[in-house]
């Protein structure tokens, strides 16, 4: 409880330390992290990993982009983040829960409740209208319906809000298929999605790879338009580097953590719809 307290007063919104997550080649995965990681799919599971972090911290309302090459383990940590993934060893807090003490389903309810998540492709629900996607997170989170209103019409008012802010004007997209739409608009609506309901943290995999380097510009200043009128946490991984002088703070991935073996094609952040970020 200490540890807890003092992260949330010296205003972490997650604090990892001596992390120590990864298989070997006997076994595939261990156990306890197999039987957590529904999100997760292993594509080499014969392969040895290695992943530690000594230490890591992304302060409150900070705006942080961790790079890397592709298969670097950037997915990785934000499955240890999210508590999708459970390492073997260490602590990681998230505003001041340690994700490691919970049980599956109450990391699950944790990260409903706190988390907004960009997925890398999207995974926007192809036959639903852009304000039904939008409004999806909020079926799976009490505390996210509560905070824009328990009634249908204040949820879709809030979504409405958000979407105009993102240049997706509900009169023209509300009720659009979202698989009629282009790449960048569905980038937008995947934003949307991702802050409904005021999570404090966003995580963002990746979300700019599939947009020309325009698009990319505008999307960031959407998304950090929202970030400030929302005040949360928002940490994105990239191997972009050039995107990267836009946000306070860059890390390196290889500066923070120690890696054996490959991650061949990366722990995907896969999409759930029980746990719509």
């Amino acid at each position: 409880m200490n540890n807890e307290k003092n992260s949330t007063e010296q205003g972490f919104a997650v604090r990892m330390t001596d992390v120590d997550f990864g298989w070997t080649q006997k076994r595939a995965r261990p156990k306890t992290v197999a039987a957590q990681t529904s999100n997760y799919q292993v594509q080499n599971p014969n392969e040895g990993f290695r992943f530690q972090i000594p230490s890591f911290e992304v302060k409150k309302g900070e705006r942080l982009i961790l790079v890397g090459p592709s298969g670097s383990g950037k997915s990785t940590l934000l499955g240890l983040i999210c508590g999708t993934l459970v390492p073997q060893a260490g602590r990681v807090e998230v505003l001041g829960e340690d994700l490691t003490q919970l049980r599956s389903a109450a990391r699950d309810k944790f990260r409903g409740q706190h988390v907004g998540i960009i997925f890398q492709q999207l995974n926007l629900v192809p036959y639903l209208s852009v304000i039904e996607n939008v409004l999806l997170p909020l079926q799976f989170s009490p505390a996210r319906m509560k905070a824009v209103g328990k009634n249908a019409a204040a949820c879709r008012s809030s979504a409405a809000d958000i979407l105009d802010a993102l240049d997706m004007p509900v009169e023209q997209f509300g009720s659009q298929k979202a698989g009629t739409l282009s790449i960048g608009q569905q980038q937008r609506v995947a934003a949307a999605r991702a802050f409904i309901g005021s999570p404090e943290i966003i995580i963002a995999d990746e979300p700019t790879s599939a947009l020309d380097r325009s698009r990319q510009v505008s999307f960031l200043e959407h998304l950090f338009e929202q970030q400030r009128q929302t005040d949360a946490t928002l940490l994105m991984v990239s191997h972009d580097e050039t995107i990267a002088e836009h946000f306070d703070r860059v890390v390196q991935l290889g500066d923070i953590c120690d890696m054996a073996g490959s991650e061949g094609n990366d722990l995907s952040l896969k999409h759930n719809n029980s746990e719509a970020g």
